[in-house]
Order: structure tokens, then sequence, then C-alpha cells
């Protein structure tokens, strides 16, 4: 498959994900190993496991829909892994365009790599200009762990405010979040 080869979402449709495994896929030329969402309203993922996908952008997930809303509030997104052109990102997720996208609970973005020289960590990936919000009352980040690479190398991270030991930085350095109330005012450096 050329995009979204173990599941592609489009025509307007919404997907949860309570349990169970996508494993396995490659899109051989294009987005989402595991799961390509394109034409999406909602996509929804409580618990279950997104592994050993392969893609050139997005090997877990690739999010390309200006209205979509993405959360994540448990399980995990591992082991997955983008190559094939010099700008390929988001071993785990890469979110190209989204509505929202929102971490919170026990979800886990982690040991995703861009099959490069060194296997370079590259879990979730935002373009220049994307950020997340964190989940609130039910879905608080617990136990919670996202690795990040930013477009531009630093940027904003949340929307409001977090403990940044929640984020790591995919070169190895936690992401410091200082926040204010809005978006324009956030900002988040590397220390």
């Amino acid at each position: 498959a050329n995009s979204g080869a173990g599941i592609s979402l489009n025509k307007n449709s919404s997907m949860t994900m309570n349990s169970g495994n996508i494993i396995d896929n490659t899109a051989r030329n294009g987005q989402g190993g595991g799961i390509y969402a394109e034409t999406t309203n909602t996509f929804n993922m409580y618990s279950g496991n997104i592994t050993n996908n392969h893609a050139v952008w997005g090997g877990g997930i690739c999010i390309n829909n200006t209205s979509l809303n993405f959360t994540m509030y448990g399980g995990s997104i591992s082991d997955n892994n983008v190559s094939g052109n010099k700008n390929s990102n988001g071993g785990g997720i890469y979110v190209y365009q989204a509505n929202s996208v929102t971490f919170g609970g026990t979800a886990k973005v982690t040991g995703n790599t861009l099959d490069d020289e060194s296997e370079s960590a590259n879990n979730l990936y935002l373009t220049s200009g994307k950020y997340v919000t964190l989940g609130t009352e039910d879905y608080e980040p617990t136990s919670m762990k996202i690795g990040v690479t930013l477009a531009n190398g630093t940027g904003t991270i949340v929307q409001a405010g977090t403990d940044y030991d929640y984020f790591v930085d995919d070169y190895g350095i936690d992401y410091f979040a200082a926040f204010k109330s809005s978006v324009s005012n956030t900002s988040v450096r590397t220390i």
C-alpha cells in the first residue's frame, strides 16, 4: 500500500481504538505504515499497540487533515520506523495537519526511529506551527512519555501548562516548558 498500509481512515470516518494491535505493516512509498488519517474527523486511542510499522512519513500514524481531532490517552506507539526520503520523519507519529492533537493518561510514544546510519530516535514529529494539548479531568497525564522532534529544532510543544517530564527531546535533551495563558505566549526551550 502507498498510504495507510494497516488502516486508511477516509471519507469523514471516525475511529476509536480500545485494544488490539496494528503491527507489521509497510506503506512502501507513502504515509502511515500503521494508520493514515486523511479525511477523518476523530481518532481516539485509549489502549492497544501500534508497533513495527514502516513508511516514508509516519511509521506508526500519519495525521494529514486540518479538521482531525486526535487524542491518545493510553496504549503504546513503539518500534515503528521511517525511511526512503531525505525528509522522512515521524517514526511514531507524523503530524502534518490537524485541528487538535491531545495526549494524556498513560500514553506512550517511544522507541520509534528514523532509518539512518545511527537509527536516530524519531517519535512524534510536529511540523512547523503544530503543538499538542494535554488531557484534562479523567485523562490528565499520569505516566505519559512522549518523544518529540520539532521541525524547527525548538518551538512550542504544548498549548498550555505542563510538567516537562512528559516530553523528551528525541535528541536526548529534556524539554523545559515555560507557559502562559495563550498559545502565542507559550515558549518551549531545550535545556
